[in-house]
């Protein structure tokens, strides 16, 4: 039984800095659940370590603050 067919799929939000459209591109109405949780997930992680290396750079409030709002986007996820 295909428990994925009747429930729509979130698409990634394209809020982030970089250009992320090739993601956003592999998600369908036909993705499992199992690809479609990695495919957001790989966002969020990547965005984590995008803020880990500025901060390993310069520390700064707002940079610490964007490090840890990555973090609770991917515990929302699980």
């Amino acid at each position: 039984m295909d428990m994925d067919g009747d429930w729509l799929l979130p698409r990634p939000n394209t809020l982030f800095k970089q250009n992320r459209a090739h993601a956003g591109s592999t998600l369908s109405k036909k993705s499992s659940i199992a690809s479609t949780f990695s495919s957001l997930a790989m966002l969020v992680v990547a965005d984590a370590v995008q803020h880990a290396r500025a901060l390993s750079e310069q520390s700064d409030a707002e940079g610490f603050h964007q490090f840890r709002v990555a973090f609770r986007k991917l515990r929302a996820l699980c």
